[in-house]
């Protein structure tokens, strides 16, 4: 029997070679859960235990372990969200200037995520902008839901202590 995948219309299969998919799994027949089980009704599509036996069968991993990677993923999912909307309010509310700053410091924070995905549109210029909690704040004041859970130091992807020091790095190079 031939499937179509749920993603692409395209693409027809008789098991699913596409490992990058978030439904792929040799564990199933079709190597597509999407296909090979029944989808439930609910807050979650995959259950913890059907995630864990699924994707990280061959891991030795619990599903408490799991769960805990998942919720992390949604973490970062969201975080992703909320400074893509952060850079858009940066570029609609303050004028782009020049800065000056160290080579090394510029390649150790574009080098690392979230600022590798390029559609964000973060721009150099930025920078003061992005590290400056006062405009993180000026930012959150509009906005409700789950946007103010997130520090900007977590939307980051940075540790307290790492963002501490690339601020002060960043106040110190001249702007």
């Amino acid at each position: 029997m031939i499937h179509t995948c749920v993603y692409h219309e395209w693409y027809k299969f008789k098991t699913c070679n596409i490992k990058t998919c978030k439904y792929y799994s040799k564990v199933t027949n079709t190597n597509c859960m999407a296909i090979d089980r029944e989808q439930p009704t609910g807050n979650k599509i995959i259950s913890d235990a059907e995630l864990h036996y699924y994707k990280f069968g061959d891991q030795k991993l619990s599903t408490r372990i799991v769960s805990l990677k998942r919720k992390k993923a949604i973490d970062r999912v969201k975080c992703v969200f909320i400074l893509y909307k952060f850079i858009e309010y940066i570029r609609e509310s303050y004028k782009e200037i020049d800065v000056v700053i160290p080579d090394k410091l510029k390649e150790k924070i574009e080098s690392k995520y979230p600022f590798t995905i390029k559609k964000l549109g973060y721009r150099t210029w930025m920078l003061p902008y992005l590290f400056d909690e006062d405009v993180f704040e000026r930012f959150l004041k509009n906005r409700k839901g789950e946007c103010n859970a997130y520090s900007l130091n977590t939307v980051l992807n940075l540790t307290s202590t790492k963002f501490k020091k690339i601020v002060i790095q960043l106040k110190g190079s001249s702007i």
